[in-house]
């Protein structure tokens, strides 16, 4: 086989294995051009469409309490608190979503679809296991958080959900480290 025959089959078992639709996660930075602390709300969803956005609203509001005076009076006091948005972006059919903080911009980024994002040091969500992640990363200990497992490496965290049976909890290292990585999140350090 020359040269050129070799990168046209290799071209086509990349497309044919889905690998063009993959996105790079890279620690202290972002997921494939949207990058952390930088990308503002309008550029992401440039980049990545057909999301659906929600709204979260703190704030703008008159809250009244109650102050007390130097002679010891109390006095009613009120307050208008600034509102403030934050967004959330979420693109459910690649299964990745968006947080952007009060000041529009990216502040952290979850993905969970399956064989579509994967990391710098090759950890690929809905594929890879606990101890892929301590081969890549170095062995961490594991932390549980809800009915969810996880491990962390500087601004990535790990999820897999797990349901251990009563007899697996004697060997807990030995079966968690089989969990399969099902979300990775990246948050600003």
């Amino acid at each position: 086989m020359n040269g050129i025959t070799t990168i046209w089959l290799f071209l086509i078992t990349l497309f044919l294995s889905g690998s063009f639709n993959n996105f790079v996660i890279i620690s202290e930075q972002g997921v494939g051009q949207a990058k952390l602390n930088v990308s503002t709300y309008k550029e992401v969803k440039k980049m990545f469409r057909g999301g659906k956005t929600t709204k979260h609203v703190r704030g703008g509001k008159k809250v009244t309490y109650s102050a007390r005076m130097a002679n010891g009076d109390s006095k009613p006091m009120t307050l208008k608190l600034k509102k403030k948005i934050a967004r959330t972006y979420t693109i459910k059919k690649q299964g990745i979503s968006f947080y952007f903080n009060n000041n529009n911009t990216l502040s952290s980024i979850s993905v969970w679809g399956k064989n579509k994002f994967q990391t710098d040091k090759g950890i690929i969500v809905g594929e890879s296991t606990f101890h892929d992640f301590d081969n890549a990363y170095g062995k961490t200990q594991f932390e549980r958080i809800g009915s969810r497992w996880v491990k962390s490496h500087k601004n990535l965290i790990f999820y897999a959900d797990a349901s251990l049976k009563a007899s697996e909890h004697s060997r807990p290292a030995e079966t968690m480290n089989r969990l399969t990585i099902k979300e990775i999140k990246i948050l600003i350090n």
